[in-house]
């Protein structure tokens, strides 16, 4: 058994005042067999009213809402894990997945079909452009 502290900080600094909407927080990785939360920190500024809940994958989400304006946003979280499997990084590698890009098997592409999607109608243009270098819509 290995200890792992996962440790990650997001913080916005904004030119003027702004009313901060709801932000969902993915930062719990999800218990099983292999690893276990042993603790967890989470502090946000400005004070953020949570409410946890499971996605339809069951990984837990806190929906962070705010009821003050602010100029920055803080969100500092701090997870102590328990890992059981003894070579987390000894995993099999499908055939068709050793070379980039690579098209899945048709029975994967059902479960994975949403997040091939994407929408990048609706990027910001800078983005797109250096997201354009790197993917092309319709490669895996």
């Amino acid at each position: 058994m290995k200890h792992y502290q996962i440790s990650h900080r997001t913080k916005y600094t904004y030119s003027g005042i702004v009313q901060l909407g709801p932000h969902a927080l993915r930062l719990r990785p999800r218990e099983g067999y292999d690893l276990r939360i042993e603790s967890s920190t989470l502090t946000i500024q400005p004070h953020a009213f949570l409410r946890w809940h499971r996605d339809v994958e069951g990984n837990s989400v806190a929906i962070a809402d705010f009821n003050t304006l602010s100029d920055q946003l803080l969100i500092d979280s701090i997870l102590l894990i328990e890992q059981y499997d003894q070579q987390p990084l000894d995993f099999l590698v499908e055939d068709y997945a050793v070379n980039y890009p690579f098209a899945y098997d048709l029975e994967d592409c059902v479960l994975l079909q949403p997040y091939l999607l994407g929408n990048t109608d609706q990027l910001d243009p800078s983005l797109a452009r250096w997201l354009s270098t790197i993917w092309r819509r319709g490669e895996a």
